[in-house]
């Protein structure tokens, strides 16, 4: 299992009632901005590319990370947390 399907798996089983704590909410932010690094680097590949082949696969792999980014936002607010920018920022 990749990790991250392990990952999802962790976030869609997460709730405040289950979590132990500040481990599984590091866990969470991790993810979170292991995802939002992976964005980042989606939009600057499309920044840079010139050839129309690259511009259709930099357009693809942006929308696959944002859509990723976003689910991992979802999952930690139906979760019952709240993220904050501030704490995404955690790893940098």
């Amino acid at each position: 299992m990749s990790k991250f399907q392990q990952a999802i798996l962790k976030l869609s089983n997460l709730s405040p009632d289950q979590t132990s704590g500040d481990e599984e909410k590091s866990d969470m932010l991790q993810t979170i901005e292991q995802a939002r690094k992976e964005m980042n680097q989606a939009k600057g590949f499309f920044d840079m590319v010139t050839e129309p082949e690259q511009v259709d696969q930099a357009i693809y792999a942006l929308n696959a990370a944002e859509k990723k980014y976003v689910f991992f936002l979802k999952k930690a607010r139906e979760a019952g947390y709240k993220v904050e920018t501030k704490d995404i920022y955690l790893n940098m």
